[in-house]
């Protein structure tokens, strides 16, 4: 998920099939990754001195911050499930524009998405009383992977449904102000002190005492965000867990949301054909009731 409004450059176009970065590089960042959700801290510093990739740590930086500009990774977030509804709108035969600029405008909106397909937006908002997000994930993937997307298969894994995630119950509102000022965890506390109106200490001793509760959500596409194509695929399956374990065979992450009892990932394609192999799975009945889309435009003022 990225901020701002835009048409992904690769939609609709094969993708490119040399890699962006070399596989060296590739696997120093794959490393990052894994270090920032183990350890839960994201700064390249301190990642340098855990693994030293290279002799010279302005090396690991340089990598590292060339692998953010390629989009190899995106920019790390600290995530934590919030009471959140979200809203699948069905197929129209005209595209939503207008509904998507109005939901852009929402002030509890977190994500919006202009889709194309079976379904036409989708929405995540601030929820109290109604709130249907159950599970959010973000996928740590296998690099080099162990299989191709086209080869998951979830009925190699006994039926399991995904666990019910829900909000700290302890949380204060001032908690959860912090959670959103710092969901970037390199921004700086003295920042986000001058914000709430508090102490530089205040807010890292929160954020400190917050972070037990959360994940660092850090995507990582070896080839490039914008060197995929992006599918937006729901169904309903005894097989959520087997899903996600099968997932994290390949080699690039993707997205898992659960909403209601239906399953919502975002799944990131070499080539445009590789969704038949979703198809596939429904004809097995592995899966039930599946509907593809694509995005067209997205707007992210917070990670749902």
């Amino acid at each position: 998920m990225l901020g701002g409004t835009h048409i992904p450059k690769g939609f609709y176009s094969s993708i490119l099939s040399f890699r962006t970065m070399e596989e060296h590089h590739l696997e120093m960042i794959y490393d990052y990754v894994r270090y920032c959700i183990e350890t839960k801290d994201v700064k390249h510093l301190r990642f340098h001195k855990a693994y030293k990739p290279f002799s010279r740590k302005q090396s690991t930086f340089k990598v590292l911050n060339r692998a953010l500009v390629e989009q190899v990774i995106l920019a790390p977030r600290i995530f934590c499930i919030r009471k959140t509804k979200v809203k699948l709108l069905g197929h129209r035969d005209f595209l939503l524009v207008d509904q998507f600029e109005k939901e852009k405008r929402l002030e509890d909106t977190y994500y919006v998405v202009l889709l194309l397909g079976s379904h036409s937006l989708l929405s995540f908002s601030k929820g109290e009383s109604e709130t249907n997000l159950k599970f959010a994930q973000c996928t740590f993937p296998k690099y080099p992977s162990k299989k191709k997307i086209s080869e998951i298969n979830p009925e190699i894994h006994k039926p399991g449904k995904l666990p019910l995630m829900k909000p700290p119950p302890n949380w204060s509102a001032f908690d959860w102000k912090v959670y959103t000022e710092r969901n970037d965890p390199l921004r700086s506390s003295v920042e986000v002190g001058e914000i709430l109106k508090v102490s530089y200490g205040t807010v890292l001793n929160t954020y400190k005492r917050i972070l037990q509760d959360c994940t660092i959500w850090i995507p990582f596409f070896p080839l490039g965000y914008d060197n995929y194509v992006k599918f937006l695929v729901s169904f309903k399956t005894d097989f959520e867990v087997g899903f996600v374990e099968e997932l994290k065979k390949i080699n690039r992450s993707s997205y898992i949301y659960k909403i209601d009892d239906t399953i919502l990932l975002t799944l990131f394609f070499e080539k445009q054909l590789e969704i038949d192999s979703i198809l596939t799975l429904e004809k097995k009945g592995i899966i039930h009731g599946l509907r593809v889309s694509s995005p067209l435009w997205n707007y992210e003022r917070f990670q749902p």
